[in-house]
């Protein structure tokens, strides 16, 4: 463990923070999670049953998946998937319905190292799912529309490469949980971590998996205070809290940036002004 990664521990330990993250979702500061469980259901059942499958047609399916993404903030504000309806999602689930992820789900970190080229793999094909989106994305940016700030260090997200990262994470962590959800919070922890590059290729997996087989009794250990989801969703909630408590520590000092700023601009106008004179009757 170097020294980088030694200081972010001691300051996000990781059974602190994931119950951090937790009392966050109590309080109503995570959303998604409850939708998180209630999908993720949904999906054991769709791959489990042909019954469910039969009862449950693509068009609901889609829909599901829609407000699943939904809750985990993929339609917010211009974001790309608001440009077209929820039936973009069908191609995801001919990806999603494979016998073969089955040994995938709900993995803990050794299988998840162990395969972690078809876990690229997975989110290489989802990607390719989603290519019409990528259009859709040139087409924002022509019209004027910016692309959404990566609230951790304010760097621009691209269109194509980064939301597109965070979309395929995000149905991955909702269906077969074999990988947690590169959002801005997470890939910017994986940095602090010094995990390294936040990538799904198969070398920047096998770095993420190897960071949580090193620490995964505290992973386990943290799993039992917070009812136990799969280890995946554990390493998932960790990253977003610490990336959330950066984000908040950031917006904090913008703020008193901004209140000192104001308070100088209020004394400067009132010198330049100088006293208030009153006439004598």
């Amino acid at each position: 463990m170097d020294k980088k990664q030694q200081e972010a521990l001691e300051q996000h330990p990781i059974v602190q923070t994931v119950i951090e993250y937790q009392n966050g979702v109590t309080d109503g500061d995570a959303g998604g999670f409850a939708e998180w469980h209630s999908f993720r259901e949904f999906y054991q059942k769709w791959m489990r049953s042909e019954t469910d499958r039969s009862r449950y047609p693509d068009d609901y399916a889609n829909l599901r998946l829609a407000v699943y993404l939904a809750a985990f903030g993929m339609y917010r504000g211009s974001g790309f998937l608001r440009r077209g309806t929820h039936a973009i999602h069908q191609r995801a689930w001919s990806v999603l319905d494979r016998e073969s992820l089955a040994e995938l789900q709900d993995c803990d970190f050794q299988t998840a190292f162990n395969k972690a080229g078809q876990i690229s793999d997975l989110v290489g094909k989802l990607t390719t799912a989603y290519e019409p989106l990528k259009s859709r994305s040139r087409s924002a940016v022509k019209e004027g529309i910016k692309p959404a700030a990566d609230q951790c260090d304010g760097s621009p997200l691209s269109p194509e490469q980064d939301a597109l990262k965070t979309l395929t994470t995000k149905v991955v962590l909702g269906t077969v949980v074999c990988l947690p959800a590169y959002d801005a919070y997470a890939c910017f922890a994986v940095r602090k971590l010094g995990i390294g590059p936040p990538k799904t290729d198969v070398s920047g997996l096998e770095r993420l998996f190897g960071f949580a087989l090193e620490h995964q009794r505290e992973f386990e250990a943290a799993a039992k205070e917070v009812g136990n989801p799969p280890l995946i969703r554990v390493l998932d909630m960790y990253l977003w809290r610490i990336g959330a408590v950066d984000a908040e520590k950031k917006s904090a000092t913008r703020k008193e940036e901004s209140e000192k700023w104001r308070a100088t601009e209020k004394e400067t106008r009132e010198l330049k002004r100088g006293p208030i004179r009153t006439k004598n009757i």
